[in-house]
């Protein structure tokens, strides 16, 4: 460090050195989870690296000459520092009240912990010293798990076109390949093109590299919007190389080539193709600015702001607050011991799901397909076929997700909406036979009802059927018409006199248009009348609605 960006500090040594031990304790519970997640999701691995090159950003930016620019506190750091402490506790808060799965809880805690760091910063620093740490507090972007609902867009028309490329592309080396959804039938066998398999997260880390290249190097702004277009190019051909090879070996036989450490392998080597291309072509753009053509601060500048002392006090009480608040609600869940309250652990499994059910007969049970077993991980899981007497069958999903510790990678599974999966398998949603009803006989929030069909050549398949969630659907976090409930349910989990922790379910009901069920009304008809035989029992295996259970003395 430069002997006068010591002599500057020097005064604020012990305020620094505070509100890094405060920052930790306030913002403890995200930095566990987010390490859980690096440590444990294969698709945020790479967040150790961003955290690694920002750090290094950090190092070689206090080195560098300009680091001897004087600067003076702002005042003007202190509100988003305070809007980033809030929403820590908030989503810290929701996180604890509610026991949401998925990443959205994170995500927001992160966004106002980067937010926090900025403020404090701009606070202790003024807009110099937040201009110069610009990059390694932004690119640690890359390390925060993205919100469900974004992510899962992204990845169906990643999904969609690798399928389709594929698909396109094996017929000219003699593969005859049937597509059905993001599913690949050869004569070898079967392919499904799954999450992992969409390329997303070679995007994103790929742009993380990207904008690493173009900080260090210094680009100008026309190579580095070429380098910035070339990101997607790679990712979404070097995926399709992977998807290419990987059916190809598969219609010729070799099933092995779909999964295991061949197909982690083949991944790697496609990934590591990708980045050398990204790196060839920053080296082909030429040589980058010189340090002479990068605007520098010079010594003499100084931002307006205040150097009193009562600002480092203000940063510091801040933090104390955050950090005080955060152990409050800690302690307040924590007074009577989950597990006497928690629905899942005296709860019927769906094994026991009843056969003879209000004139519908379960004809047959079956697991979840492997690849949705290896995307959700759900804690209990049964699809169960029931018939009526007419002949009417009704095709019952239920997966359930036992409330687990917030540190835990089981705590952020959750659900899926059809909305995501079925276009995904080759449906296509008919969105004008959409229809709305009171399902008031299951629990839930929201039932979705949707109309799907799928052309399979002679075999067109038209299926009706109703989807819930449970009442901590993560996604529910980022659609402000919500959040005005979940702001209510927050304030109903603080009055509790006994702490429950709600579990996350799914439901989904589906009904086949065909002989025995004409349309689809006649396929709501089924489906109403098979909820309403079922529903009232479904509070034994763990699936409850909004508010039921909460308050002292219920059973769980």
């Amino acid at each position: 460090m430069s002997p006068r960006l010591g002599q500057y500090l020097q005064p604020f040594r012990a305020t620094v050195v505070g509100a890094a031990v405060l920052f930790l304790l306030a913002a403890w519970p995200f930095l566990c989870s987010l390490a859980v997640l690096f440590a444990k999701d294969g698709d945020l691995s790479h967040g150790f690296v961003v955290v690694l090159v920002s750090l290094w950003s950090l190092w070689d930016i206090c080195h560098s000459p300009s680091a001897n620019a004087s600067a003076a506190g702002s005042w003007l750091g202190l509100p988003p520092m305070g809007v980033g402490l809030g929403l820590m506790v908030l989503a810290y808060w929701y996180a604890e009240g509610l026991n949401p799965g998925g990443t959205g809880w994170v995500c927001l805690g992160s966004v106002g912990l980067l937010a926090a760091l900025a403020g404090a910063v701009m606070a202790l620093g003024g807009r110099q010293w937040l201009r110069r740490l610009a990059f390694p507090l932004g690119f640690l972007v890359f390390a925060l798990p993205l919100p469900a609902s974004l992510l899962a867009m992204a990845t169906l028309r990643l999904r969609l076109f690798g399928s389709y490329a594929t698909a396109a592309l094996l017929p000219l080396v003699g593969v005859e390949v049937t597509r059905d959804g993001n599913v690949l039938h050869t004569a070898g066998g079967t392919v499904g093109i799954i999450d992992a398999c969409s390329g997303m997260r070679s995007l994103w880390v790929l742009l993380a590299a990207a904008v690493a290249i173009l900080h260090f190097g210094r680009f100008g702004w026309r190579r580095t919007a070429v380098l910035l277009v070339s990101v997607p190019v790679l990712a979404l051909c070097c995926n399709l190389i992977r998807l290419f090879v990987t059916v190809a070996l598969v219609a010729h036989g070799h099933h092995g080539a779909a999964e295991g450490a061949f197909h982690a392998s083949l991944g790697m080597v496609v990934f590591l193709l990708a980045l050398a291309g990204l790196w060839g072509i920053a080296r082909l753009l030429g040589r980058p600015a010189t340090d002479s053509n990068v605007p520098q601060a010079s010594a003499a500048e100084t931002v307006v702001g205040s150097s009193s002392r009562l600002l480092p006090v203000s940063v510091l009480a801040l933090l104390a607050v955050t950090g005080g608040l955060r152990f409050l609600v800690t302690q307040h869940y924590a007074v009577v011991p989950e597990t006497e309250y928690m629905p899942g652990v005296e709860r019927k499994t769906f094994a026991e799901l009843p056969v003879d059910c209000g004139g519908f007969t379960m004809m047959q049970a079956k697991s979840f397909h492997p690849e949705e077993l290896a995307a959700l991980q759900p804690t209990d899981q049964t699809i169960a076929f029931y018939m009526n007497s007419r002949g009417q069958t009704v095709e019952a999903q239920f997966s359930y997700w036992r409330p687990q510790s917030l540190v835990s990678i089981e705590a952020f599974r959750h659900p899926h909406w059809p909305d995501t999966c079925y276009p995904s398998q080759g449906w296509t949603r008919l969105a004008e036979a959409d229809a709305h009803g009171d399902y008031s006989w299951l629990p839930g929030i929201s039932p979705r009802v949707r109309v799907f069909r799928r052309d399979e050549g002679a075999n067109e398949q038209t299926a009706v059927l109703v989807a819930w969630r449970s009442r901590a659907d993560p996604r529910r976090l980022f659609v402000p018409a919500e959040w005005g409930e979940r702001l209510r349910a927050l304030v109903r989990s603080w009055r509790r006199t006994r702490y429950r922790v709600q579990a996350q379910y799914g439901v989904t009901l589906r009904v086949f248009i065909g002989r025995t069920v004409p349309d689809s009304a006649a396929a709501l008809a089924v489906i109403d009348e098979f909820g309403q035989a079922i529903g009232p029992q479904l509070s034994a295996f763990g699936l409850t609605g909004e508010g039921e259970g909460d308050m002292d003395g219920s059973a769980p």
